[in-house]
């Protein structure tokens, strides 16, 4: 998606074999208000879903992504603000499984299904890269990796001046310390 602003949905498309990303919106698009739900994107030269717009408000859920170089969805560090939700996404033997990088962030992470991503390493991975407020909602996600001790299946980290704030609903990272951290 290319342009100054986008307002709708990106929906019900597959995307197989390309060089770049299989889905994409440009960071020459302003905003993006609007869901990307229902799509399957496989074996990509880099990301299965990309988001690079300056401004993100809407959902991204339900989506299928496999085999694709860097991630199966990311938010690009360009993006400026997201407001939604990822949700209800299935992520298997991409280069990352989620990654979000942004300098404001408000949404929740929810019931995603990952897998063997990043050759088994960390499968999500949330940085706060700005001065804003990142806050993120951790629940329902599941990962079948089994990371090496000091590594996370879901990584946060606040690389900005900004405040982090996470609530890992229904994560015992007590008695599961490979599951959340930074």
């Amino acid at each position: 998606v290319f342009g100054d602003s986008f307002m709708g949905d990106i929906f019900d498309n597959t995307t197989t074999g390309n060089t770049g990303n299989g889905i994409g919106i440009a960071n020459s698009v302003a905003s993006f208000t609007g869901n990307i739900s229902d799509n399957t994107s496989n074996d990509n030269g880099d990301g299965g879903i990309s988001v690079f717009a300056d401004s993100f408000m809407g959902n991204i859920s339900d989506n299928r992504t496999n085999n694709n170089q860097l991630n199966g969805i990311g938010i690009s560090d360009s993006v400026a603000s997201f407001a939604g939700n990822i949700s209800d996404n299935t992520s298997k033997n991409n280069g990352d499984g989620i990654i979000v990088y942004s300098e404001s962030f408000s949404g929740a992470i929810i019931d995603n299904v990952l897998s063997e991503n990043n050759s088994g390493g960390r499968e999500f991975y949330a940085i706060n890269s700005g001065t804003g407020m990142f806050n993120l909602f951790l629940s329902g996600n599941s990962s079948t990796n089994i990371v090496p001790a000091g590594q996370f299946n879901f990584d946060l980290q606040n690389n900005g001046a900004g405040t982090f704030n996470v609530t890992p609903n229904d994560v015992d990272a007590a008695n599961d310390p490979g599951t959340v951290g930074s």
